[in-house]
């Protein structure tokens, strides 16, 4: 019982599998980049990059887990200019390191970026949040911290350095937890929904078994003996 109710909670948590941002512009027109999916994969982003990011000046990939839709908002709108782009307020895949698969794809060097560094072209550049998880934190200061890490390499220098470019905006899972609060929760639920199912199931095929024949009373409660006379008689 408690299989089934661990099963039915995993896919009842399953289909509310949490989602997270996902955001590429390009300076460069890209029908690619313009028509990709809600689903985000690493085959997705190998292809793009090889026909639409590995020509580029450079590659600016923003990396942070737990980023909300709401998160980018104000930071996004500065990209209407950008020839292609693509904005996934709730992705639901995307690779878990972006950065280094399109370095990996373009066979460009990987700069992980901190503060003041000089920036050389034909790179991929990352900068990534000091934080694994955004969750627990207050409205004010979620957003004060996502504000310094879209800002941590200003667009403006890197749209003057580099004229062809792009930027990415990835939220990659930190990995799954098993015993996350909406899977507890599912079989919290499942539990109560299957236990009085399976109660009631179990009961009903009882009452509607056939009764095991019983031996007649009356000759069981004979002695031995006089069951002989009577079969004499």
């Amino acid at each position: 019982m408690l299989i089934l109710s661990i099963i039915a909670a995993g896919i009842i948590a399953s289909t509310c599998q949490a989602t997270s941002p996902f955001f590429i512009a390009s300076t460069d027109p890209s029908i690619e980049i313009d028509g990709m999916r809600n689903a985000i994969t690493s085959n997705d982003l190998k292809q793009i990059s090889k026909d639409n990011l590995c020509n580029l000046d450079a590659v600016v990939v923003i990396e942070q887990p737990t980023l909300k839709e709401d998160d980018l908002d104000s930071f996004t709108s500065q990209f209407t200019f950008y020839e292609s782009s693509h904005n996934a307020p709730q992705a639901l895949t995307q690779p878990s390191d972006a950065a280094q698969l399109i370095s990996s794809t373009c066979k460009s060097r990987l700069h992980k970026y901190k503060h003041g560094d000089w920036l050389a072209r034909n790179s991929v550049i990352k900068v990534k949040g000091e934080r694994s998880s955004l969750n627990g934190l207050s409205q004010a200061k979620r957003r004060e911290y996502v504000d310094d890490l879209l800002n941590k390499l200003p667009l403006l220098a890197i749209q003057r350095r580099f004229y062809e470019h792009a930027i990415v905006i990835t939220s990659p899972s930190v990995g799954f937890d098993y015993w996350t609060t909406p899977l507890i929760s599912s079989l919290i639920i499942s539990f109560g929904i299957l236990t009085p199912i399976l109660v009631f199931a179990i009961k009903a095929l009882l009452a509607i078994s056939p009764t095991p024949k019983q031996p007649n009373s009356t000759l069981a409660q004979m002695p031995p003996s006089s069951l002989a006379d009577k079969k004499n008689k």
